[in-house]
């Protein structure tokens, strides 16, 4: 059964357990949201499996260890994923490749890992591991590429930290490297206003992936392809301005703020919340190209779940739950970016339509009724696709659960997937 790369939604069903005959199951590049079914354990001739680059969420079922007969690919990568990696996936035995990579995975990596004599790829990046790395098998040719952005891993791959080197703080918590906020002053603009962080970390994010320009090079005035012309509000209330932002250039602003969000959420170290995404808080550069401003009201992240503040984000973009527990987590960040993505479509803030979408299916609702009616319709196809996944992206965002929006991370890495490469 092959149904990756479309637009599934929903939960994937327990009845998914009833079809015993079932050798290959690859659903990944989809919508599905969710916990993972244990009734996966009862397709007992699987070969390969793969789930990957979907909104899933929770644990990893132990039912996935039973999966004797998988031989080629178990893929579980870019969800949000929780709860440490089950001893049980040790049975796997005829496993060739494992990617639990991009997720929120806590803890030690099991031993039991090591008892895996077929595995010859591993790929556990961007999770929440820590510990001693197990020895022998996978474990003695793997590359540091396999286990970097975690939360504390040491072992005797070349280029991991020792575990005898590891510095650590009172009651034995590994301590990490302190991220360095540049402070960047604006003079005489006020547009910028006074101190704030304009696009650093959408530039690092760009700068590790295409190498873009210096910091140095974003400056407030007009000249240059890094200047600023205004703020994304700004530009959609200007009717020539608008104008100016096509179809293809919105959906680039989609996936600008998209990529500045998961560095901060996923590439930090504390985990970063910016507090305040807005179309104000979204300067426009000369060539176009978005950069996420004003980080004023940005924290880091406690992992414990404890982090509580005053109202301080934008009303209309905030999240529903700040208003009765003041409980901030990233997925407010979340729902902010689904309310801007709607704007950009729409070329203006979104209002009573946030509280209409939220009680539709997505497929009844008609794209082409919410676009900015100041530009001419697109023709093309792929136009009208890559337009329909921002506004399903947008409703994603937007579940009064905090728990039910995906992460930052698998927002960003569907819009590169089926825009850009796609």
């Amino acid at each position: 059964m092959r149904l990756s790369d479309n637009k599934f939604s929903g939960k994937i069903p327990a009845g998914i357990g009833l079809l015993p005959n079932l050798q290959f199951l690859d659903i990944s590049m989809n919508m599905l949201s969710g916990p993972i079914p244990y009734q996966l354990g009862d397709l007992f001739k699987l070969l390969s499996l793969n789930i990957s680059h979907n909104f899933l969420n929770g644990t990893i079922p132990d039912q996935i260890g039973i999966l004797f007969a998988l031989q080629g690919l178990l893929d579980l990568s870019y969800k949000s994923l929780s709860g440490e990696i089950p001893t049980q996936l040790g049975k796997l035995t005829n496993l060739i490749s494992l990617n639990l990579s991009h997720n929120y995975l806590p803890g030690s990596i099991p031993n039991s890992l090591s008892d895996m004599q077929s595995l010859s790829s591993i790929n556990l990046l961007y999770n929440r591991l820590e510990g001693t790395l197990p020895e022998a098998n996978i474990f003695d040719s793997a590359q540091i590429e396999d286990f970097s952005n975690n939360k504390g891993l040491c072992g005797k791959i070349q280029g991991l930290q020792s575990c005898n080197t590891l510095i650590t703080a009172p009651g034995g918590k590994i301590k990490k490297h302190k991220l360095v906020i540049i402070i960047v002053a604006s003079l005489g603009s006020a547009l910028l206003g006074s101190l704030m962080l304009v696009g650093i970390f959408s530039f690092l994010y760009k700068r590790r992936a295409r190498n873009y320009s210096k910091e140095e090079e974003f400056t407030s005035n007009r000249e240059g392809p890094f200047s600023v012309i205004g703020s994304l509000a700004d530009m959609l209330r200007n009717d020539k301005e608008a104008m100016e932002l096509d179809w293809t250039k919105r959906v680039e602003i989609v996936q600008g703020v998209a990529q500045a969000l998961s560095y901060l959420h996923h590439d930090c170290v504390p985990l970063i919340l910016h507090g305040d995404i807005s179309s104000k808080n979204v300067l426009m550069c000369s060539n176009l190209e978005a950069h996420v401003s004003d980080l004023g009201t940005t924290r880091f992240l406690k992992l414990n779940g404890s982090n509580r503040k005053t109202f301080i984000g934008t009303y209309g973009y905030s999240a529903p739950e700040l208003a009765y527990t003041m409980a901030v987590t990233e997925k407010c960040d979340v729902y902010s970016f689904g309310v801007l993505k709607l704007e950009v479509l729409m070329g203006k803030h979104p209002g009573d339509v946030i509280s209409k979408i939220q009680t539709l299916a997505v497929g009844s609702i008609n794209v082409k009724d919410i676009l900015d009616p100041r530009l001419p319709p697109p023709k093309a196809k792929q136009s009208v696709d890559k337009l329909v996944l921002v506004l399903k992206l947008a409703v994603s965002c937007l579940p009064s659960n905090p728990q039910s929006r995906p992460t930052m991370q698998s927002l960003s890495e569907l819009l590169e997937a089926k825009i850009t490469r796609g």
